[in-house]
């Protein structure tokens, strides 16, 4: 499948939302002391 430069951009957009979000998590999981939460979040690959 080949992508235009704004289905390009959608996509890169979405995948950066997401990383902030899963890292966002990672880091409220860090603070509650839940080490292997943090790991499955830094860990995992969509």
């Amino acid at each position: 499948m080949s992508l235009n430069d704004e289905e390009r951009r959608i996509m890169v957009e979405h995948e950066c939302r997401k990383a902030r979000q899963t890292f966002a998590q990672a880091e409220t999981l860090r603070r509650d002391g839940y080490w292997d939460g943090v790991a499955n979040r830094l860990y995992r690959r969509p």
